[in-house]
């Protein structure tokens, strides 16, 4: 039965994740509208979309005015970390996954990958994959990368080379249908082996990333653009209540780190909303593929 699952699974992934009728050409980022989710107006290098995931102002560069820019505190795992210290200058490397609608409606799954390379020489940076990763088995992206939209690019000289590749990944609906999974990436950086990832799984109607949130906690939030603003609000913004978890690794299988909900409670978060349930998750259990130190950037 294990192995005829573990088929199931690979036949699924292949399927959905290159169901290529369903794309609306590669019009996806060709809109004039000014608050395109793809659009910079403050030209962190970070586009609305991730902005509105992160809770990060599209329209400041540094939002908590603490001298560190969003797109490095987003690299860095600590843009949700109160009055965290500024991280070193190294090499580093960010997996974050959002949905936005193309030009014909239809909610588009995006991968975004942030790097920083400091005193690297091209070939010492090696990308070994990236992948999707369904109860501990990973299936290789790099195939269907781009496909149905277009790849945008973006790239600055600062303290190293840093770049952002927002790539169309799969129609929400598809991915949906493989939930829970991790999205991520592999890659030797200077000789330091790097894996990080974004783990997805459903929230109601809706997909949700299990995001750091603070210091040692986390929060599952939407990675849908419709849904992020769909009071006209973006995260930073208005007043609300996020479910802030905390996990602690108990034990591993062959689908990865087993972990167990040791405390869950809404605290207060612009523009998110907190379910009743929320209280009811402690002693729940999730199994988190590589660890948790893949999503936490630990």
């Amino acid at each position: 039965m294990p192995l005829l699952r573990t088929a199931c699974l690979a036949l699924l992934v292949a399927v959905l994740l290159s169901s290529r009728d369903e794309w609306c050409g590669s019009t996806a980022l060709a809109r004039a509208d000014a608050n395109a989710p793809f659009d910079d107006p403050d030209g962190d290098m970070v586009p609305t979309c991730i902005e509105e995931l992160m809770q990060t102002d599209p329209n400041r560069a540094d939002t908590d005015a603490d001298g560190i820019d969003d797109f490095e505190e987003i690299l860095t795992f600590t843009s949700h970390v109160p009055c965290s210290a500024p991280a070193p200058v190294d090499q580093g490397m960010r997996v974050l996954v959002t949905s936005t609608p193309n030009a014909c409606g239809q909610p588009v799954v995006y991968l975004h990958l942030l790097l920083r390379f400091v005193n690297l020489k091209l070939n010492e940076v090696k990308f070994h994959d990236l992948y999707v990763d369904l109860e501990g088995k990973q299936y290789s992206l790099v195939r269907l990368l781009g496909y149905g939209g277009q790849m945008l690019s973006r790239h600055r000289e600062r303290d190293g080379s840093s770049f952002l590749i927002s790539i169309p990944l799969a129609s929400q609906t598809d991915l949906m249908r493989i939930l829970p999974c991790t999205v991520g990436a592999k890659a030797a950086l200077g000789g330091k082996l790097v894996n990080k990832g974004c783990y997805l799984m459903q929230v109601g109607e809706d997909i949700g990333a299990l995001m750091p949130f603070g210091d040692g906690s986390l929060a599952l939030q939407p990675v849908s653009s419709l849904v992020l603003t769909q009071d006209g609000n973006p995260y930073y913004r208005g007043g609300g209540r996020v479910c802030e978890t905390k996990l602690m690794e108990v034990g591993s299988s062959s689908r990865g780190t087993l972990c167990e909900v040791i405390s869950a409670e809404c605290k207060p978060a612009a523009g998110l909303r907190c379910s009743v349930t929320c209280p009811k998750k402690e002693g729940s259990m999730v199994t988190i593929p590589d660890g948790l130190q893949t999503i936490t950037g630990g």
